[in-house]
C-alpha cells in the first residue's frame, strides 16, 4: 500500500485491475452533530453533489462521510477536484430546493437500521452512550429545510478540510489532482455522557426485538466475539423453530472503545417470534465464550478474506480515527492466529458492561443480569392530564400522561412518574405512530392512544418535532 500527500490531504493507493476508484472521506458524520442538528453531514453531502452535477455515490454514516467516484484518471481526478473546490466555498442559493427535495433517510445507507427509532442497536447505543456520538443513532433526523445557511456553512467549515480527510484509490493518483480543500485540524467525536457500564443489565424498551451490547477494546478480540456470537446465536434460534434475521455491529466510539453485539429482527409474515427466549440466548451464548467453549476450528472461518480496494478504504478511515468499523483483512488473519483461551479472556473481561434490550412488555428470565429501569417518581406533577383511548382503557390501560410547564410525565398504572423534561423530550411521528422520547434516557413510549396528544407538539420546538422511517 503505497501513501503520498496532495494539497495536505492523505491519499492512500495500491493498484487494482479494472477502472480507477477514488473515495474521498471526511472524519464528519453522526458523532459530529448534536440532537438538533442530525443530518446536517448528509446535507453538505448533497449541496455539493447539486452543485457538481454529475454522478457520484455519496455515503454519510456515524462516524464519516464520503464521495465516491470511478472512471477515467482524468474524469476522476476532474470530479475530486469540483468536489474540494466546492467544500471550500460552499454555494448555498440552493438550500432551500435541496433542503426539500432530500430524503434523510438515505444518510445511513452503510447501517443494516432502516427505522432505529425501535431497532434493538439503535436503543442499546441511545441507552448506553447518551445523547451525544453514536448515542444519536436512535433519533430521527431534523427537517433539512430547518437547518439555517449559518449551521449548514459552520458544519462544512468544521468537518471538510484537510486534516479530516482521506482519499482511497485503486491505482496512482492522477496527473494534476488537486485537492483543495480549507486548511483545517483533524475533528474530534464530542464525549458520552453517559459512563460506561459495569453491571451487566437488562431493560425494556420500545424495541422490535431483543439485542445486547458490549463494550470492547478495538481489535481481533473484539471481531472473534462478535463474529461468533453472530454464529452461535443464530445456530441456537434456528434450532429452537424461531425466525429471526439479525445483526452483529462493531460500532467504534472511540480509538479505545468500540460497541459491539447483536440486534435481532423477527421475520416479516412469520409468528415463530419468542422474545424472552431470544434474549435468553443472547446472553447464554456470550457467557459461554466467556466459560471458553470454542476452539482453534471455531476461529479460523471467521477469516473469509476481503478485496484489496475494500481494505484501501478501511485502512482510510483507520488513518482518520485509528479504527475502522469494518475489519481488514490483515486483522481478520489475526482473528484465526488467536487462541481460544485469549478470545475467552477478552469476552469475561467485557462480561460486565453487557446490556440486553427487550421489547416492551415482554418479561425477561436473565440470570446474572439486573433490570435497569429509568429514573421515576411518585410525585404526579399538576397539568392537563391526557388518558387512553376507551378501547384501550377497556383492555387494562390505565396509564395517563400528564402536560405540564416543565414537560411531560407518563404516570403509570402502579403510580411510577416517568418524566420527560422539555429539555429532553422529542416527539417522533412514525407512520399511524406517534412516540414520545427522552434523548438523555434513550427511551421512548408510544403515546399514540392517548386522546388529544397532538397538543404536545405545541409544547415542543420545531427540532424535536421529529418523522420517523416506517
Amino acid at each position: 500500500m503505497q501513501r503520498d500527500e496532495i494539497d495536505g490531504v492523505t491519499v492512500v493507493w495500491h493498484p487494482a485491475p479494472g477502472q480507477l476508484s477514488a473515495t474521498l472521506t471526511f472524519g464528519c458524520g453522526l458523532r459530529d452533530e448534536d440532537v438538533d442538528r442530525i443530518g446536517l453531514t448528509h446535507l453538505v453531502q448533497l449541496l455539493v453533489a447539486d452543485v457538481i452535477g454529475v454522478s457520484m455515490d455519496t455515503m454519510a454514516s456515524t462516524i464519516d462521510s464520503n464521495f465516491a467516484v470511478a472512471g477515467p484518471p482524468e474524469s476522476v481526478a476532474q470530479r475530486l477536484t469540483a468536489v474540494c473546490e466546492t467544500l471550500a466555498d460552499l454555494p448555498l442559493d440552493a438550500l432551500d430546493d435541496v433542503a426539500a427535495s432530500a430524503d434523510p433517510g438515505d444518510r445511513f445507507l452503510d447501517l443494516d437500521i432502516d427505522d432505529a427509532t425501535r431497532d434493538p442497536w439503535g436503543s442499546l447505543l441511545a441507552h448506553r452512550l447518551g445523547p451525544a456520538g453514536l448515542g444519536l443513532a436512535r433519533w430521527a433526523p431534523v427537517a433539512y429545510k430547518q437547518f439555517t445557511k449559518s449551521e449548514v456553512r459552520a458544519h462544512a467549515a468544521r468537518g471538510f478540510t484537510t486534516g479530516n480527510a482521506v482519499l482511497a484509490l485503486s491505482g496512482p493518483p492522477p496527473d494534476g489532482l488537486r485537492l483543495p480543500l480549507p486548511r483545517g485540524p483533524r475533528t474530534s467525536p464530542a464525549p458520552s455522557v453517559h459512563p460506561v457500564v459495569t453491571t451487566p443489565s437488562w431493560y425494556a424498551d420500545q424495541a422490535v426485538a431483543p439485542g445486547m451490547a458490549l463494550t470492547a477494546t478495538p481489535g481481533p478480540e473484539a471481531l472473534a466475539v462478535v463474529s461468533l456470537l453472530d454464529a452461535r446465536v443464530s445456530s441456537a434460534l434456528q434450532a429452537h423453530g424461531l425466525d429471526y434475521w439479525q445483526t452483529c455491529w462493531y460500532s467504534p466510539v472511540d480509538a479505545s472503545r468500540v460497541e459491539i453485539g447483536l440486534s435481532l429482527h423477527a421475520v416479516k409474515g412469520r409468528r415463530k417470534a419468542d422474545p424472552a427466549y431470544a434474549a435468553a440466548t443472547l446472553w447464554r451464548e456470550l457467557r459461554r465464550l466467556a466459560r471458553g467453549d470454542l476452539t482453534a476450528d471455531d476461529l479460523r472461518p471467521i477469516a473469509d478474506g476481503r478485496a484489496r480496494y475494500d481494505d484501501l478504504e478501511r485502512a482510510a478511515k483507520a488513518t482518520l480515527f485509528d479504527v475502522s468499523d469494518e475489519p481488514t483483512s490483515d486483522q481478520l488473519r489475526a482473528v484465526a492466529s488467536l487462541s481460544p483461551a485469549a478470545v475467552a479472556t477478552a469476552a469475561v473481561a467485557w462480561l460486565r458492561s453487557t446490556t440486553v434490550v427487550v421489547p416492551a412488555g415482554v418479561t425477561a428470565d436473565l440470570d446474572g443480569l439486573t433490570e435497569q429501569r429509568c429514573p421515576t417518581s411518585e410525585v404526579v406533577p399538576s397539568g392537563e392530564e391526557l388518558r387512553p383511548s376507551r378501547w384501550r382503557r377497556w383492555r387494562g390501560g390505565d396509564d395517563r400522561l400528564v402536560v405540564a410547564p416543565d414537560g411531560f410525565h407518563h404516570v403509570a398504572a402502579d403510580g411510577r412518574v416517568h418524566s420527560f423534561p422539555q429539555l429532553d423530550a422529542m416527539l417522533i411521528e412514525r407512520g399511524d405512530e406517534l412516540l414520545l422520547g427522552n434523548t438523555r434516557h434513550g427511551c421512548v413510549v408510544d403515546v399514540s392512544e392517548y386522546a388529544g396528544v397532538e397538543k404536545l407538539a405545541d409544547h415542543l420546538p420545531v427540532r424535536r418535532r421529529r418523522k420517523a422511517a416506517d
